[in-house]
């Protein structure tokens, strides 16, 4: 905490002190948020390897029943010997059961995805013009609330069945608003730039610039101080900059020091820091690649914990393993499939009339 003393100019020595104690604790926090982040993630990583061997047999077995039920529907819904009432419901049932599947898959199969594609191709083709003029408008108006702009979204009506290309339109709409949104800020950055934090920069990048040293093993090392020096600048990363000030060199704020306003600067740009960590911790739990695995075994760290979690979660997917088998026998011949019809449409009339008709035809 004596060298943090050593920026804040003409303060007081009581103020300096109140100053760098605040810093030194958000740096305390900071350093056991990014610990407790690269813990979490190494648990996360253990415990999804751990689940997924364990469960991959009774999942197999769920998967492998649903894509076979999804299959009969999928080879039925244009078979003879069913009305159209029927075949309406089976093309609900279709995008039900697909959506489940992607849920519970990260991988579906070949002949699955082919023959779920033509479906959503014929589908699509026996609409009136009517109709996919109505469609595409919606998908235009979608991408324009998205990204926030009123021009004209280049949005082809063939592409809104391609699932996978209705997807990364999407996601390259976020990045390039994600994109659009950090650029901006960096602007902001650098034309807000206070002199004091310039000044810091070009004495660092003075002392660690790589051609100014003959050694190669030197000169290496300089090469990477400069890489997170010009990191840290580019980014008007303060805190960074500051870490590197007092690891590289000090002394340096026996020349420089930091004005009140830019003191508030750094303080604030920690606070966000640390509001960051907590949200990334966060979303570390809710990211979809870890959520699930997360939802089962949570933080518990112990081998006696970690089984019973496990064990329940494995007796669990039997149950849904058993009633995928289950699901599936039902629509083993047409007769069966003509009676979960019936049903599933009785169950369609009633959320019609709680809800309301969302589709008028159903796709």
């Amino acid at each position: 905490m004596n060298q943090l003393i050593k920026i804040f100019g003409d303060k007081t020595e009581e103020a300096k002190t109140s100053v760098a104690a605040d810093i030194a604790l958000k740096m305390k926090r900071m350093e056991k948020l990014k610990k407790e982040r690269a813990n979490l993630e190494e648990h996360l990583r253990n415990i999804r390897s751990l689940v997924k061997s364990r469960t991959a047999p009774i999942r197999n077995e769920i998967v492998g029943a649903k894509e076979n039920r999804l299959l009969i529907l999928l080879k039925s819904v244009d078979s003879k010997g069913f009305t159209k009432w029927q075949r309406e419901v089976m093309h609900a049932m279709i995008n039900e059961e697909y959506n489940i599947l992607r849920n519970i898959s990260h991988t579906i199969s070949p002949e699955v995805e082919e023959k779920y594609d033509q479906l959503q191709k014929k589908q699509f083709e026996n609409l009136s013009d009517e109709e996919k003029e109505t469609i595409t408008r919606h998908m235009k108006k979608m991408f324009r609330d998205f990204s926030g702009k009123d021009e004209v979204i280049d949005f082809e009506f063939e592409n809104f069945w391609d699932y996978d290309k209705f997807e990364q339109r999407m996601r390259e709409e976020q990045f390039r608003q994600d994109a659009h949104a950090k650029d901006r800020e960096q602007k902001l950055k650098v034309s807000n730039t206070d002199l004091d934090f310039q000044k810091i920069y070009k004495k660092l990048a003075k002392k660690v610039h790589p051609d100014i040293f003959r050694d190669e093993e030197e000169r290496a090392r300089k090469e990477e101080q400069m890489k997170t020096l010009t990191t840290a600048w580019e980014s008007r990363d303060y805190y960074a900059l500051l870490m590197f000030a007092l690891e590289v060199d000090p002394e340096i704020f026996e020349e420089v020091q930091l004005a009140e306003a830019n003191q508030k600067k750094l303080i604030d740009q920690m606070n966000d820091k640390i509001s960051e960590m907590n949200y990334e911790i966060s979303a570390l739990k809710n990211n979809s690649e870890y959520s699930y695995y997360y939802r089962i075994i949570g933080l518990a760290k112990t081998e006696k914990t970690v089984e019973k979690k496990i064990s329940a979660h494995e007796l669990e997917l039997r149950h849904i393993a058993e009633t995928a088998k289950w699901e599936l026998e039902q629509v083993s011949s047409m007769n069966k499939l003509k009676k979960i019809l019936a049903k599933k449409y009785d169950q369609m009339m009633v959320e019609d009339e709680l809800f309301g008709d969302f589709g008028g035809k159903i796709f």
